[in-house]
């Protein structure tokens, strides 16, 4: 009888350490699962706060686009600022701008070349 106690204590403390290991991964799992959950959902909120703010920018851009909102020194400045517009054609932009600043008509018509040149 000493020996079937002797065999079955190792078998239960066996049993009882798996149990703790299963537990302890159950939890690392559930921890690193929070963690994920989390991240995605950071990540989530900083790309819809990037779109909201590049939708507000172009938004602000388009009404400076227009006879009614427009501002010379702002829009040279995303003249400048366009990765999409050659140097040669940023001058003759900015020119076009200057000469038409005072005219409604003229002015209409090259801001819509502004706008195509910018992707708009």
């Amino acid at each position: 009888m000493t020996e079937t106690v002797t065999e079955v204590a190792p078998v239960e403390a066996v049993t009882e350490a798996a149990e703790g290991v299963a537990e302890a991964v159950e939890g690392a799992v559930d921890a690193a699962t929070e963690t994920a959950t989390d991240a995605a959902t950071a990540v989530t909120e900083a790309a819809e706060a990037t779109t909201e703010a590049a939708t507000d920018a172009m938004t602000g851009m388009g009404e400076l686009l227009t006879p009614e909102g427009f501002n010379f020194e702002k829009v040279a400045e995303m003249i400048d600022g366009s990765d999409k517009i050659g140097t040669m054609q940023k001058g003759l932009l900015k020119k076009g701008l200057e000469a038409a600043k005072d005219n409604p008509d003229a002015l209409k018509e090259i801001l819509t070349k502004v706008k195509e040149a910018m992707g708009m």
